[in-house]
């Protein structure tokens, strides 16, 4: 067995893990709304399918990726070293949450959706792997926490992030590996940081609809910089791409 489904199985309690861990080859597992199941105790799963709701332990060794939209995190102990890929939508999420990620220094892809962070940065001084950043529209983003992004990211979504300015867009000018930005409404970018990637020859896609403080001039200048700069989107780029 590889992949095994018994998501709103409403009976099934946490001793099920005892049973499940007796098969090494069991890889993905699919325990949507089994709402007595609080404990995720799992040796060998590296997928498992949940929103985390109500879920009080993850001790997961091999676990890679939770695909499925995070909508509470209530942990008291999380231990998933593995873990590649995690996404939270409308979760309040504080230092200590981002503590308890943070020992999942294995970390490329995080994405926060409408949620309400403080101590971002808490969690992204631990991320040397991290690719993808997404916090659309969360709320609590600053300076600070860009500040702690790592390097090797290639692509970064700050959409709606009004504490963002041109000290972040600066910092991911930096980058050397950065292909994709989004600045969408992001209200405190202004020229002035958005220059910062005039040199930037590897961007290759920019997206600044609704950033107010940007002028078509200075997204014109830029396009004309970055030969690599493929796909534009702003308020006065007729067409997304633009070479």
């Amino acid at each position: 067995v590889q992949s095994l489904n018994i998501s709103n199985c409403g009976a099934i309690t946490n001793d099920i893990s005892n049973a499940l861990n007796r098969y090494s080859s069991l890889a993905t597992l699919d325990v949507t709304n089994c709402v007595k199941l609080t404990q995720f105790s799992f040796d060998h799963v590296t997928t498992i399918l949940s929103d985390l709701a109500g879920v009080t332990t993850v001790n997961c060794p091999a676990l890679e990726a939770l695909p499925t939209p995070c909508v509470r995190f209530q942990c008291l102990k999380f231990a998933a070293p593995m873990l590649l890929t995690v996404v939270f939508q409308g979760v309040t999420l504080t230092p200590r949450e981002f503590t308890f990620l943070g020992t999942s220094a294995a970390l490329t892809s995080v994405s926060l959706v409408n949620c309400r962070v403080s101590g971002l940065d808490i969690l992204l001084k631990r991320l040397r792997r991290l690719t993808s950043l997404s916090v659309h529209g969360s709320k609590g983003v600053t300076d600070v926490d860009i500040q702690a992004v790592c390097c090797t990211v290639t692509s970064v979504d700050l959409t709606d992030n009004f504490g963002v300015t041109d000290k972040s867009v600066a910092r991911l000018a930096e980058f050397a590996h950065l292909r994709e930005v989004t600045l969408k409404r992001c209200s405190n970018v202004t020229d002035a940081g958005l220059a910062k990637f005039e040199h930037h020859d590897k961007l290759e896609y920019l997206n600044l609809l609704g950033a107010r403080k940007i002028t078509v001039l200075a997204v014109h200048r830029l396009i004309a910089a970055l030969p690599a700069l493929a796909t534009v989107v702003h308020e006065t780029v007729l067409t997304p791409s633009v070479h």
